[in-house]
């Protein structure tokens, strides 16, 4: 399917999946309270930046489950090279289905893919797998303030329609979590994520010519990173770090 492939070209060996920085994934694990005792699982790990910054600064151990093999591969090697391979351990499954079945783990995290089976869906089905004080703790595309119809419209379209920080904070109440933080990503989360891969459409303008829906797809993230960048966006359809404990 060429709209299929034109996405796949557009992130082929990608690491940033999702806008977010360093200083956010260590904020996280500071949160967490992750330490060297510290069980993780990061949902939708894509190439591990995550699981990585984990494993190396907090000596956490890391289950990292995603669905795409390449992507684990990439993770698999990095480890290697940075010998944490006691640290870092692999699954490639779906989330919606996945459990760690050996014990409790002390933090469940998401940077950037729980949209994939939802904010709640997530926080009720991976609840049974956090002991209890554990944290759960995602970042997630969240209406902020007044929205513009374009870029709700935008976005109900690509995997919507999203909640208000107040109405995702209240889902984490009703699935018996304690909201212990939450914060607004910055501009410089979004331009982490869009850069390398904007940077890459004139090339892929050229080998998808003629093509009209591979160009319709390459036509559609540049729509998506310009409303969000110049046209202020990210401060509507905001990304959110949010962090609960198990009640």
């Amino acid at each position: 399917m060429p709209e299929a492939e034109a996405f796949r070209a557009l992130f082929a060996g990608v690491d940033q999946l999702a806008p977010g920085t360093p200083e956010i994934t260590r904020r996280i694990g500071k949160l967490c309270k992750l330490d060297k005792e510290s069980v993780v699982l990061d949902l939708g790990c894509g190439a591990g930046r995550s699981s990585l910054l984990w494993a190396e600064e907090f000596r956490s151990r890391v289950f990292a489950v995603d669905v795409d093999s390449d992507c684990v591969g990439r993770l698999q090697e990095a480890a290697r090279k940075r010998g944490l391979e006691d640290r870092i351990h692999t699954a490639i499954e779906e989330m919606q289905t996945y459990h760690y079945q050996d014990e409790e783990v002390d933090a469940v995290l998401s940077e950037g893919s729980i949209y994939l089976m939802g904010f709640e869906n997530a926080a009720r089905h991976y609840r049974q797998d956090l002991r209890w004080g554990g944290h759960f703790a995602a970042t997630h595309l969240t209406y902020v303030g007044d929205v513009r119809p374009e870029v709700r419209a935008f976005w109900d379209a690509e995997g919507g329609p999203y909640c208000t920080m107040e109405e995702n904070l209240s889902l984490l109440r009703q699935a018996k979590y304690w909201p212990v933080h939450h914060e607004v990503l910055p501009e410089e989360a979004w331009r982490a994520y869009y850069a390398p891969i904007v940077a890459r459409i004139p090339a892929l303008r050229e080998r998808f010519a003629g093509d009209a829906e591979g160009l319709g797809a390459l036509d559609r993230f540049a729509r998506e990173a310009s409303l969000q960048l110049d046209g202020g966006g990210w401060k509507e359809a905001a990304y959110v770090l949010y962090v609960a404990r198990k009640m």
